[in-house]
């Protein structure tokens, strides 16, 4: 979820994890919602599963479109390969522990893989799972992921991590699977997002139009437009330009380029339109931005 991750892409544009360790399949850290250019997360998806717990304060959650509300001391697990990301509506502030796994570490043989893994994170009935405490054996997933965090602080803990990741994988298995499991049938809409955004990604440095966007995912531009607002919140246009912002802040933050000439870099060609959208999007100016994040790195 943190931007320094932004940049890693797999061939389909889902987003390659930057892993906590490089010898465990497991991204795990404790994070400030502030720390967020515009309190908001990227829309992205990824092949891995996802773990939200709400250490304090509050937080939006969007899931393939849907906004769900996460409050202090609740969670959220985002299945396999679905648009999501986290924001605040009002700018306030919220720590969280994000976790995120390969289900390879489930996947132990074929056996298993298919009796225990797939049922579950191709299931696409089941693209998230709201975690509270008013039911045991979602309060016992919650208590887990606090635990793998403080393993995760104590150096490689691997083993402990991993009985926890499997208690997690046994409720979720047991409270949401169901004996009638079939592989369903791909969301042609889903398919088609995800294929627009993958062409935004390989193309924002250039001049981008709604036909060449709709085109990328076999429909009309008014379905184009309806499907991004559907399933990202946002128009086309505006995923467009918050991709071009978000592609720029490494320069932004650490290289002696002018404004000019970081905007033209993303695609925006005009310096004073670039920071009338960076403000738009980030509620602040290029300017204040770097002052605001730089103070927190010296922290």
């Amino acid at each position: 979820m943190k931007e320094s991750r932004d940049n890693l892409m797999m061939q389909d544009q889902s987003e390659k994890i930057h892993y906590t360790f490089e010898e465990y399949p497991v991204y795990i850290r404790k994070d400030h919602l502030a720390d967020y250019p515009g309190f908001s997360g990227a829309s992205h998806w990824h092949k891995d599963l996802e773990f939200i717990y709400i250490v304090s304060g509050k937080m939006k959650y969007s899931i393939n479109g849907r906004q769900v509300a996460l409050n202090e001391g609740t969670g959220l697990m985002v299945n396999s390969h679905q648009f999501h990301f986290g924001y605040s509506e009002d700018r306030s502030d919220c720590e969280f522990i994000c976790l995120i796994v390969s289900p390879l570490l489930f996947s132990i043989n074929d056996y298993f893989e298919k009796k225990y893994v797939r049922p579950l994170i191709e299931d696409a009935r089941f693209p998230f799972l709201l975690l509270s405490q008013d039911h045991d054996w979602q309060k016992e997933i919650l208590a887990c992921l606090k635990k793998i965090y403080n393993a995760s602080q104590k150096g490689e803990r691997f083993l402990e991590m991993q009985q926890l990741l499997y208690q997690i994988w046994y409720q979720l298995f047991e409270n949401t699977v169901t004996d009638s499991f079939l592989v369903q049938k791909k969301n042609s809409d889903l398919c088609s997002v995800k294929a627009m955004v993958s062409y935004i990604h390989q193309n924002y440095t250039q001049k981008v139009t709604l036909e060449q966007i709709a085109g990328a995912g076999h429909v009309c531009k008014s379905k184009c437009s309806a499907l991004f607002k559907s399933y990202l919140s946002r128009t086309p246009g505006e995923y467009l330009n918050e991709y071009r912002l978000r592609k720029s802040l490494d320069d932004l933050m650490y290289s002696d380029m002018t404004i000019s000439e970081l905007s033209g870099r993303v695609g925006i060609n005009s310096a004073s339109y670039y920071s009338e959208l960076f403000r738009k999007y980030f509620f602040c100016s290029p300017k204040e931005y770097v002052k605001q994040h730089s103070a927190k790195m010296r922290e």
